[in-house]
C-alpha cells in the first residue's frame, strides 16, 4: 500500500536474559519501530532449581520484578507491545500476563485456551498461538505441548523416536500453585484442530500476521543437529491458508545452521528470530532486516531483502 508504514521488531525465546529485553528496546528505538511483538518464551530462566515450585516462582518474580517495569518503559514511548507465553513459560502465571493485557501495557496474543486478534494497521491484523509439538525433553513442563494431529502420536514416535513424552503441569487454583504429572501419551488434544480454529477467528488469514512460537516443519526455520523438528501442523496450516507472515521461534540454533531467518512457504513469509530481532514494515515485508544482538547495546543491522540473510561470521547459537 503504497505511502503506508508500520514496522514491527520481532523477537522470541530470551529466557529471562535482561540483556535481550535491553538490547531490544535500544535496536526498536534505532529502527523506529511502531509496535513490539515478543514471540514466547519470555520469562523462563535457563538453569537448576531444586523444584518445579521453585522454577514456577521464579517466572512468577521476574514478571513482577522486571518484566512489568520494562514494559512500561517501551509503552511511555509510544510504542505499541504484543506478547505471549512459549512452552516453557508456566502457565499458572498467566493471570499476571491477563492482568498486563488488562491494564493496557501489552497486548496478549493468546491465552492457554483461545488466541485474540487485533488491527495493526491498514487492515492488517495479527494473533498468536503459544502451543508446540512433543519436545524431546525429558521431565520438564510439558503443558505447552501438544502432537500435531489428533491420534498422529504413533507416527510422529515412529518419525521422532527421540521425543519424550513425560513431564508436568503447572495450575494455579484460587491462588494456590499446583503441580502436577502429565504424559503426553494420554493427550488427545491437536495443534490442527487449533489452527484451523485460528483461521476461522482471524476470518481473513492472508492479512493476518500470525506469531507461533513453533517453527513449521521441514523448512530451513526448524534445523537442529539431527535434522527438521518443527511442527508438522504449523507448515500445513500455512500452506494452506497463505497467512500474509508467520513468526516463529522455539527452534533456537535453526537459522545458525542454515543460515537463514526468513523463508518464504507459498505465498507467505516466515521467519525464525533465532533470539535476534526481525525487523520489518508489515506492507513490505519481503524486504525485512536481521538486528544481530550481541548484548550489551551492541547490535547491528544486517540489510537482507528478497535473497535472505546469509550468516558469514560463523555465529554460534546463543
Amino acid at each position: 500500500m503504497p505511502g503506508q508504514s508500520y514496522k514491527i521488531l520481532f523477537t522470541a525465546d530470551f529466557h529471562a536474559r535482561r540483556e535481550h529485553f535491553e538490547d531490544a528496546l535500544i535496536a526498536g528505538r534505532n529502527e523506529k519501530v511502531n509496535a513490539f511483538v515478543f514471540g514466547g518464551d519470555m520469562v523462563s530462566a535457563k538453569g537448576k532449581y531444586f523444584s518445579h515450585y521453585e522454577f514456577v516462582k521464579s517466572q512468577k518474580n521476574f514478571i513482577n520484578n522486571f518484566l512489568i517495569p520494562f514494559l512500561k518503559e517501551v509503552k511511555s514511548n509510544g510504542t505499541e507491545i504484543y506478547f505471549m507465553m512459549g512452552n516453557d513459560d508456566c502457565k499458572c502465571n498467566l493471570d499476571l500476563f491477563r492482568k498486563i493485557n488488562d491494564d493496557g501495557l501489552a497486548r496478549l496474543l493468546c491465552d492457554d485456551k483461545q488466541s485474540f486478534v487485533y488491527e495493526l494497521a491498514g487492515g492488517i491484523k495479527i494473533s498468536g498461538y503459544g502451543y508446540v509439538a512433543p519436545t524431546p525433553f525429558d521431565r520438564i513442563i510439558k503443558e505447552w505441548e501438544k502432537w500435531d494431529y489428533d491420534g498422529a502420536w504413533e507416527k510422529f514416535l515412529a518419525f521422532g523416536p527421540w521425543i519424550k513424552t513425560k513431564g508436568w503441569k503447572s495450575t494455579d487454583e484460587r491462588g494456590e500453585m499446583k503441580i502436577e504429572e502429565i504424559d503426553l501419551m494420554n493427550q488427545h488434544e491437536a495443534l490442527s484442530k487449533d489452527l484451523e480454529r485460528l483461521a476461522l477467528l482471524t476470518e481473513k488469514p492472508e492479512k493476518t500476521i500470525y506469531a507461533i512460537h513453533d517453527s513449521p516443519r521441514e523448512t530451513n526455520l526448524d534445523v537442529v543437529s539431527r535434522g527438521h523438528t518443527g511442527s508438522i501442523a504449523v507448515r500445513d496450516f500455512i500452506q494452506k491458508y497463505s497467512p500474509l507472515a508467520t513468526l516463529h521461534g522455539h527452534i533456537h540454533e535453526s537459522p545458525w545452521l542454515t543460515g537463514i531467518f526468513g523463508e518464504e512457504i507459498g505465498k507467505t513469509w516466515s521467519f525464525n528470530c533465532g533470539k535476534q530481532f526481525i525487523v520489518f514494515d508489515i506492507f513490505d515485508i519481503k524486504n525485512y532486516a536481521v538486528v544481530e544482538n550481541e548484548f550489551k547495546g551492541r547490535i547491528r543491522t544486517v540489510a537482507v531483502g528478497e535473497d535472505g540473510y546469509k550468516n558469514k561470521y560463523l555465529a554460534k547459537p546463543l
